[in-house]
């Protein structure tokens, strides 16, 4: 019915990443390659290649990160690669579910696996945009997951509201 891949592909996060990146390793490329002995005491070989592996680990997590969500008959399922597995909320644990835009630096601290301050908002997975699909669970839990599709995940759960199978879509 409704299926969303996300990933962080924005050219700015990516320019701040590999500004962090070559701040990282320049050091590491001055005493590797240039053999250039900055201050009175060199960088171990050791901190040099846990630093390499750190900084090409984070960069290789942040590309291969990306957020799923599906929503059918069931529930809604989704996930956040490589760091939350795959979960499904099934209809019958869902008090109320609607698209709603919100602000991920005020409501969550920005993007990504976030928890808002105490229980107020609870969870929000979002990868980028400011719309989500947001999840009241019957144990008042909260869940918002970030979609860039909006309008269909609206449709779609206005659909699923007609034939009964999600009792509350707030508009």
């Amino acid at each position: 019915m409704f299926r969303e891949t996300q990933k962080f592909r924005q050219p700015w996060l990516w320019l701040i990443i590999m500004f962090i990146a070559l701040g990282l390793l320049w050091p590491v490329y001055s005493h590797i390659i240039t053999g250039a002995q900055p201050g009175k005491q060199p960088m171990p070989m050791w901190v040099s290649i846990i630093l390499i592996i750190t900084t090409l680990g984070g960069i290789l997590l942040m590309y291969s990160a990306r957020m799923d969500v599906e929503i059918d008959e069931e529930g809604i399922t989704f996930s956040f690669f490589p760091l939350v597995g795959k979960k499904k909320m099934l209809w019958s644990q869902v008090e109320n579910v609607y698209v709603r835009e919100y602000n991920a630096i005020l409501e969550y601290g920005g993007w990504g696996i976030r928890y808002s301050m105490g229980k107020r908002k609870g969870r929000a997975l979002c990868v980028s945009g400011k719309m989500g699909i947001q999840i009241i669970g019957k144990d008042e839990k909260k869940l918002l997951l970030g979609t860039q599709k909006a309008q269909e995940a609206s449709v779609i759960l206005s659909k699923l509201a007609k034939q009964r199978i999600v009792k509350n879509v707030a508009e």
